[in-house]
């Protein structure tokens, strides 16, 4: 009995001995963490701090470096219903800013790209083909004949563009299209630019690819002068696409990537500027396919 009692009482005392040791242990680790953590978190607030103070900075700055950078150039804004307003708005804000005169906002909604027969009929007799053309065909031929409209101006009896917002294919807004019997005409036409803004979040209403994408290739081949926009966090690619396929080769056009961040915002004022001067376009931005600079350069 006494043996057995020795042992138990020297099982109990190793085990003690084991737990302190063990709670000691974990203390210390415990309290390693809790300073880890708080370091951690003095790093995170100190940079969001200076992030603060740099996104203060550059919304404070941008102003300045577009000021007068588009002066005298008439633009006109193309997008899709998919679109978030704030970015749609902030690129209009900023090329306003720069001195240009946004002629019109022009939003492609969904019944561009519906199937059913009686609407694929009044597109196509709005465009002049047959009913039987493929739905395929007929976003082509949309694309290309909104382009050429953008390019030209009105030409002949009947406003392609006037069609199309009377149809419901295109939904017109901003000051070019509040009188639309005197303003309309001077939407598009040569010397005009036009930006093309797609991408967000989602399933697209209008995939890209059926309409907006054929029609940012149309504008470059015509000679529009074309910057191509999307946002940083879009989850369905515009400006991604259009590079990955060559549209996008950064001569013809411009290309912004993150046109949701005032960076972005002013990388379409300034790859438009030199657009006008130089005839030169560029890929600019955050995601693959930029070129080298990222930004076009801050040249007065």
């Amino acid at each position: 009995m006494a043996i057995f009692l020795a042992l138990g009482l020297g099982l109990l005392a190793g085990t003690t001995v084991v737990d302190q040791g063990l709670v000691s242990l974990l203390k210390e680790q415990s309290a390693t963490a809790n300073r880890t953590t708080e370091s951690l978190q003095q790093e995170f607030d100190d940079l969001q701090t200076e992030l603060g103070r740099s996104q203060d900075f550059i919304e404070r700055a941008v102003p300045a470096l577009e000021k007068n950078r588009l002066l005298g150039s008439r633009v006109v804004l193309v997008t899709d219903e998919g679109v978030s307003g704030p970015i749609v708005e902030g690129v209009r804000r900023d090329l306003e800013a720069a001195g240009a005169d946004v002629m019109a906002i022009l939003s492609l909604t969904p019944r561009a790209t519906v199937s059913d027969p009686q609407t694929r009929e009044a597109l196509a007799d709005i465009l002049g083909v047959p009913a039987s053309t493929s739905p395929d065909q007929l976003d082509q031929g949309l694309a290309a004949q909104l382009a050429s409209r953008l390019s030209t101006g009105p030409q002949g009896d009947q406003d392609l563009l006037l069609q199309l917002l009377e149809g419901g294919f295109l939904d017109g807004k901003g000051a070019g299209l509040k009188q639309v019997g005197n303003q309309l005409p001077a939407v598009g036409g040569p010397g005009r630019s036009v930006v093309v803004v797609s991408g967000g979040s989602g399933q697209p209403p209008v995939a890209p690819g059926s309409f907006l994408l054929p029609l940012t290739g149309s504008l470059a081949r015509e000679g529009v002068r074309t910057a191509a926009a999307e946002g940083a966090a879009a989850e369905y690619g515009f400006v991604t696409v259009l590079r990955s396929e060559g549209v996008a080769d950064g001569k013809r056009i411009v290309t912004v990537d993150d046109v949701d961040e005032p960076a972005g915002r002013l990388a379409v004022v300034m790859g438009l500027q030199d657009l006008v001067r130089t005839g030169q376009g560029g890929n600019f931005g955050i995601k693959p396919g930029v070129g080298d600079p990222a930004y076009p350069p801050l040249e007065a």
